[in-house]
């Protein structure tokens, strides 16, 4: 199907959704970049330093970035952004301003760690099909994906996570998610909250116990209401699925 919006709205994606901190403060979000890597990802993550690890649609390169501030220097970037291609560059990652399925197609055991954080959800469901099978495809033996996505069960983050973004095709719960990557019979397949309270300072602490309360008030209210396999209501999902 041709999805002609994509065409005016990716043209100047970064300035239409106001994206332009990064680029501006670019050393202070590294700095909280790493640390919700260190809390969320680098637990799945080998001990050998040398793994392959691609991040398609790596934006400003800032997940990558972490790689290397954590002794993983093997890091590759895909992306469709010029702009964000040349940042990358800048910054020595090494990246290319392609389609991701099209630059996976020609990847076949590749990589031992792909990242594909808040990209999902911008896919229709056949294209999630399709760009799950390539990424299958271009993990090496053991090797595992990382998918980022806005937890559509939490009733306050999620409808405005989805709808935020025009260009959003789709929304995921727990169940949903991992019911994609059974599907696709990848092994091994984890959904759990994303840990976004990172800073060590007391509004931090106060801010992770209210998200606690609410989470388990939510759990109350979706029990009540007969939805009992809804148990992860954090404002973004992780999955970590192995090939």
């Amino acid at each position: 199907m041709d999805l002609k919006y994509r065409d005016y709205l990716y043209k100047n994606y970064a300035r239409n959704l106001s994206m332009s901190e990064m680029a501006s403060n670019f050393d202070k979000q590294l700095v909280l970049i790493n640390r919700y890597f260190i809390k969320n990802y680098l637990p799945h993550f080998p001990a050998d330093k040398s793994i392959a690890i691609i991040d398609i649609g790596c934006g400003k390169g800032a997940y990558l970035l972490a790689c290397k501030m954590n002794g993983y220097s093997n890091v590759t970037g895909v992306d469709l952004s010029e702009s964000n291609v040349k940042f990358c560059i800048e910054h020595e990652i090494p990246c290319e301003q392609k389609d991701g399925y099209e630059y996976l197609k020609n990847a076949k055991d590749s990589y031992d760690v792909i990242f594909f954080n808040d990209v999902i959800d911008h896919l229709t469901k056949d294209e999630v099909i399709d760009m799950l099978l390539v990424m299958k495809e271009a993990l090496r033996n053991n090797g595992i994906i990382i998918v980022k996505v806005t937890n559509m069960a939490n009733p306050y983050t999620g409808p405005a996570g989805r709808y935020i973004d025009f260009t959003h095709e789709i929304g995921f719960t727990e169940i949903s998610l991992k019911q994609v990557f059974d599907a696709l019979e990848f092994s091994n397949v984890m959904v759990y909250g994303a840990k976004i309270y990172i800073k060590n300072n007391p509004l931090f602490w106060i801010a992770s116990i209210v998200e606690k309360i609410t989470s388990f008030t939510l759990f109350l209210l979706s029990y009540l209401y007969g939805r009992k396999s809804i148990r992860i209501f954090t404002k973004n999902l992780i999955c970590v699925a192995r090939k």
